[in-house]
């Protein structure tokens, strides 16, 4: 009998840890107050003029609402002369990126709430770059470190862990 309960124990732990890892992946808000850190980000300097639209990385697979979702990506002032030049990227400390994700055109233009994705320089001396930045999967969620999202973003390890930039958005631009 206690075996068995052991096996029941087991099994809702283990529904219960793959339920927050793939809550975690979303990108949604967790409640709350946004950090004051991107609270105002669509007064920002936004990189593109028009919607971007398709895999300009070549890397975006599903996130981000994938290859036919449409995205706007907000950089905050300390960010913005970087991110608006040219190589090689190098972005200060206080730098934070907020990327709006829609599954399409038309929910951008209907004013659908979008899913929010943001990176933050936090510091330049990290053991391992990738560390210099924090993430948070949602308005109103934590940033801080992240396997997932620093992984993917290690392809980019030449902009400064940035895909999106003056460069890589010239087509949007």
């Amino acid at each position: 009998m206690n075996v068995h309960l052991s096996w029941n124990f087991r099994k809702m732990l283990l529904i219960g840890l793959t339920a927050t890892t793939f809550t975690g992946c979303a990108v949604i808000g967790l409640g709350g107050e946004p950090d004051t850190r991107w609270a105002g980000y669509q007064s920002w300097n936004k990189l593109n003029v028009k919607p971007v639209t398709g895999d300009h990385t070549g890397f975006l697979g599903n996130l981000h609402e994938g290859a036919s979702g449409v995205r706007e990506v907000y950089v905050n002032d300390i960010g913005w002369a970087v991110a608006n030049g040219e190589a090689p990227y190098s972005y200060p400390v206080g730098t934070v990126i907020a990327k709006e994700q829609y599954k399409n055109e038309t929910d951008l233009n209907a004013g659908k709430k979008p899913g929010l994705t943001v990176m933050v320089k936090t510091s330049d001396d990290a053991e391992n770059p990738v560390d210099n930045w924090v993430w948070s999967r949602g308005y109103n969620a934590t940033a801080e470190s992240d396997t997932f999202c620093s992984s993917c973003h290690t392809i980019a390890m030449g902009s400064d862990f940035v895909f999106s930039n003056a460069q890589s958005l010239k087509s949007f631009r």
